[in-house]
């Protein structure tokens, strides 16, 4: 049976150049919106075969996102002794492709979540601009290496954090492309303090945690704040939203406990896309991942909603504008 579109994830055709089998079955969208499968899988790399008057332009392929999610994990797994090694001895074709392999992954998970196309596809443009500039800076590229050592997908997490705020910045009407740009990249780096903590202690469920292991835990946006400081031309607000971004409204987060008046703008929109990518992204500390009108109820109705406001209702009007629009299609 032919896949449909919701089945298929579309990948840059470059990925494969280097393979010496394609890994899965390849597809090209028709006009007519059909998909067509022009590769299967096991073939050899050297032997793919496009349609000729697709082969001259042909920028990217189709493949089932099922499939492409256990490659991109095996993957980034057989890489990880690897990528932790020192920055010059990782050639920058490698360190590139498995980030935007794990972005291509990512973006899939968040198309299920229903945003506008318009929404989503400004964020995933934006984003995959990080990961391209963070592939191009060595001392970035190093420190987003080291997270791949975790299991519990902190890659994942940090690209989906990236894509989420920026489409949070956009709903709040914020029109310069820097100010987005900034924001993408403080939430692709937010969390790069972890990379100094133990594997252990992160793939342990946070309920689990002793008293000082609590403290230790709580200490990565400082340790990612020192880690930035080895960096050169990190903006100012970035530094910020590494630094804040477990920090909320109410001055119940945490390192400093500092209350909303007291937060930069941005690691507060910051702020809001962690929450809600926790809850939404599987992780080791959630029995079952919750649907995006599942994560709004449940920040507002359970956390009681310690987030800035504006941010907190940009988020919201997001996540209900989908669910609305899914109502009218069904109806």
């Amino acid at each position: 049976m032919d896949p449909s579109i919701d089945q298929l994830v579309a990948v840059s055709i470059k990925e494969f150049a280097d393979l010496p089998r394609i890994p899965f079955d390849l597809y090209v969208r028709l006009p007519n919106g059909k998909f067509l499968l022009v590769i299967k899988a096991g073939m050899a790399a050297s032997t793919r075969r496009l349609s000729s008057e697709a082969q001259s332009h042909l920028e990217e392929v189709w493949v089932r996102k099922t499939e492409y999610r256990k490659f991109v994990t095996r993957t980034v797994h057989t890489a990880q002794t690897f990528l932790a090694g020192p920055p010059h001895n990782i050639p920058p074709k490698s360190k590139a492709s498995i980030l935007a392999m794990t972005a291509n992954s990512v973006f899939s998970e968040i198309e299920r979540f229903g945003f506008s196309n318009e929404s989503y596809s400004h964020a995933r443009a934006i984003t995959n601009s990080i990961v391209k500039m963070v592939d191009q800076k060595p001392e970035l590229s190093h420190i987003m290496s080291g997270l791949t050592l975790s299991q519990d997908r902190l890659v994942d997490h940090c690209i989906a954090v990236s894509a989420i705020a920026a489409m949070i910045g956009r709903e709040l009407n914020w029109q310069k492309d820097q100010t987005i740009e900034k924001i993408a990249l403080g939430g692709m780096l937010h969390d790069i303090g972890k990379k100094e903590l133990s594997p252990e202690l992160l793939n342990k469920p946070r309920i689990d945690y002793t008293h000082d292991e609590v403290i230790e835990y709580e200490t990565h946006p400082y340790r990612g704040v020192q880690i930035l400081q080895s960096v050169s031309n990190i903006p100012d607000d970035v530094i910020a939203m590494v630094y804040e971004h477990h920090e909320n409204s109410i001055g119940q987060g945490f390192p400093r406990r500092l209350r909303e008046v007291r937060m930069n703008p941005l690691a507060r929109v910051v702020a809001i896309a962690n929450a809600f990518v926790n809850l939404t992204l599987p992780n080791i500390n959630l029995s079952k991942a919750k649907s995006p009108l599942e994560a709004i109820s449940y920040m507002e109705n359970v956390q009681g909603r310690p987030y800035n406001r504006e941010a907190f209702l940009a988020l919201k009007t997001l996540v209900d504008r989908d669910h609305k629009n899914k109502k009218v299609k069904v109806s």
